[in-house]
Parts: structure tokens; C-alpha cells; sequence
């Protein structure tokens, strides 16, 4: 450390006594380089608190009262060497109460923890790792899964493919993707463009497949014993569905469902910023997205305002087929061929009203004539 701290030094010297000398350019780059230097100083000079912890083996000596059997009782548990099966000593069996007791303090020191900066929560991790490291070598090991099955939505044909297709082949593994019969035209074409680049890196050709078909397509994917991890995106009613069909052969499963996200406006918002956001958020893909505002929550200081200037926008824009001609803000709300399931389809419509409702002058009092059937003036 005296060495780097000398060599900072010297650097320093010399930056100083040659500016008027060398370029600026130069100059700059040994500036650069003395900063860098002084990073490290800092970081390597970092000191990290020793901890001593006394081992619990002598608990069980032959002198110790916990080396005679006791009688076997709910509250206490009896440790043994699984290799030799001798008594260790026991542990108390904690009961509800001291449980509870427990979480109530956890959650007290948490409150204060939060509040916690980075820096002191590394280096609480830095101490744990230093006395681990003292006993123990560590590594990391990437060890691939096998085959990793996804099955994804219709929002995102493109995206919902490649997304878990990246992941699964950087680690080493094959993937089966399970795309929705809503959206699987387009997987014929990205399916090429797959093969395409497994011949061109010399990758096995079957290492990607791509499934489409309905309910009993997915549930073979879910239950193959050749599946070692499953990715699922849809509804949360579905992904109970996967999790319980997943546990038959207890196959890891990570699932992104969906939510009501709620767009919050403070009082004190800059709505010259916040509408185009919270219209995008509203409007993208025809709110057909996973991360989409479905509530907006405004302060009502601003309410009127925000509602005055998103009605404005929003019966300005441009809705139609994205294929079609000239240009548009937003595609078609539901899609007309192949036809949605009705339960979908209303779902899409109570939206829309929802959004009309809020957005357009007169909004509600043209839902509700839509609502009745009738024609709103």
C-alpha cells in the first residue's frame, strides 16, 4: 500500500510540474490516470472489521450436563453427529409465542435497517464474507439446467420469444418456447431466423423449439420430465394452474403475472412531464402491456387539469390497423381475425369504456349511453 500511495504521489508531482509543458490532452489522461490510482488507494484501503466466534462443539463435552441423554420432551431438540450419531446438545423447539416474538423483533431492527446506507450494508456483507473466506475457498459454478421451457403471451411476439431464448442459451441450455395461438403466425418467421443462427454458429439445430397449439400443448411442456426450469407469463388464474402441474415432477418455475398498476400523480407534479407517460402508459400497444397504467390515482389539487389536458391528447389520436395505411398512434383494440375468447374481448371493451370514461369531454355520460344502447349525442 506505501508503494501505490508513493507512486500517487509522484504522479501528482510530475502532473503539476509539467502543465505548463505537455498538451492538454495529456495532461488530461494523467489526471485520469492519477484519479484511478487514488480509487484504489481508497477501495484496497477499505478496512474491514475482524470477528472472533467461538465454536459450539465444546457445548457437548464429556464434563457438559447436555452430553446425558434427557427425556424426550416437545421443547427441546436433540442435536447428533450424523456420521457417528453422538449427542451434540440440544436446541430449544421454539413454540408460536417465541416465534412471533422473533418476527416482531425482526421486524423493529428492519425499520432502522431500512434506513441503512449502502456502504454500511456492504460492509456487514464484507465482514461475513472475510470470516467465511478465512475457513473456506469459494467458487461460483454455472451449471446448466438442461432444458428450459417457457410459455408466453401474445402483447410482444418478438420480444416474448427472444427474451427467455437469450438467457436460456447464454447459460448453456436448450429451450422450448410455447408461444400463444394468438401470436404464433410471426413464430413461424422468427423460428428461421433461429435456425438461421444456430447453422451459422455451428450450434446444435435443435437446440431451440418452438411449440404452438392450446391448452394441451402447454400442459405437456409444464409436466415433460426433460423440462429442468419453466418460465411463465400470463394471468395469475393460468399460473397457479403451471405452479400445481409443475410440482408433480417439482420443476423449478419462475412466473410473471398479471397486476393492476397504478400510476400515481402527487399534487406537486410537472404534468408537462407526467401526461405524455402516463398516456403512453394508457395507450401503448393499446394497454395490451405487462407494465401498463391500468389506475390512475391523481391528487385531486390537479385532478381537473390533468383530466383537461389528457382528453385533449387522447381525442386526438390515431387508432388503426398498424398494417394499414397512413400513419396511426395506436393499433387495433382487439384483433378481428382470428377472434379473441369472449371473456377477453369484454375485458378489452371495460377498459376502453374505462378509459373513455375518464379521458374524453362527456366521457362517462357516453359510456353510460353506450352501456345502454343507445346513441350519445
Amino acid at each position: 500500500m506505501a508503494e501505490v500511495e508513493a507512486c500517487l504521489r509522484a504522479a501528482a508531482a510530475w502532473a503539476v510540474a509539467a502543465a505548463t509543458q505537455i498538451s492538454p490532452v495529456l495532461i488530461r489522461a494523467v489526471l485520469g490516470a492519477v484519479l484511478t490510482a487514488w480509487l484504489i488507494v481508497k477501495l484496497l484501503g477499505q478496512r474491514v472489521p475482524s470477528i472472533e466466534v467461538e465454536p459450539i462443539s465444546g457445548e457437548a463435552s464429556p464434563s457438559s450436563p447436555r452430553r446425558s441423554p434427557r427425556k424426550p420432551s416437545k421443547s427441546i431438540i436433540p442435536c447428533h453427529d450424523p456420521g457417528t450419531q453422538e449427542l451434540l446438545g440440544y436446541v430449544p423447539a421454539m413454540g408460536a409465542a417465541q416465534v412471533r416474538e422473533l418476527a416482531a423483533r425482526a421486524k423493529e431492527a428492519g425499520k432502522e435497517w431500512r434506513g441503512s446506507s449502502f456502504a454500511q450494508r456492504r460492509l456487514l456483507l464484507k465482514i461475513l464474507l472475510k470470516f467465511i473466506m478465512f475457513y473456506k475457498a469459494a467458487r461460483v459454478e454455472y451449471v446448466p439446467v438442461g432444458v428450459v421451457g417457457a410459455i408466453v403471451p401474445w402483447n410482444y411476439p418478438f420480444h416474448n420469444i427472444f427474451n427467455p431464448l437469450t438467457a436460456a442459451l447464454f447459460a448453456g441450455n436448450a429451450i422450448v418456447v410455447k408461444v400463444s395461438e394468438h401470436a404464433c403466425w410471426s413464430s413461424v418467421y422468427y423460428k428461421r431466423i433461429i435456425d438461421a443462427a444456430l447453422v451459422a454458429a455451428g450450434a446444435p439445430p435443435d437446440l431451440v423449439q418452438i411449440v404452438t397449439g392450446y391448452g394441451e400443448a402447454g400442459n405437456a411442456l409444464v409436466t415433460s420430465p426433460d423440462v429442468g426450469k419453466l418460465i411463465f407469463v400470463g394471468s395469475t388464474q393460468i399460473g397457479r394452474k403451471v405452479m400445481e402441474a409443475a410440482a408433480a415432477n417439482l420443476t423449478p418455475v419462475v412466473l410473471e403475472l398479471g397486476g393492476k398498476d397504478a400510476f400515481i400523480v402527487c399534487e406537486d407534479a410537472d404534468l408537462g412531464q407526467v401526461l405524455p407517460t402516463a398516456l403512453r402508459g394508457a395507450f401503448q400497444s393499446c394497454g395490451q402491456n405487462c407494465a401498463g397504467g391500468e389506475r390512475f390515482i391523481v391528487h385531486e389539487q390537479i385532478h381537473d387539469e390533468f383530466v383537461r389536458r389528457a382528453a385533449e391528447v387522447t381525442s386526438a389520436l390515431r387508432q388503426g390497423p398498424a398494417s394499414g395505411e397512413g400513419m396511426v398512434d395506436c393499433g387495433a383494440i382487439r384483433p378481428r381475425t382470428p377472434p379473441v375468447p369472449a371473456r377477453a374481448a369484454a375485458g378489452n371493451v371495460r377498459g376502453l369504456l374505462g378509459l373513455l370514461a375518464c379521458f374524453l369531454p362527456g366521457g362517462a355520460r357516453r359510456v353510460a349511453a353506450l352501456a345502454d344502447g343507445k346513441k350519445s349525442k
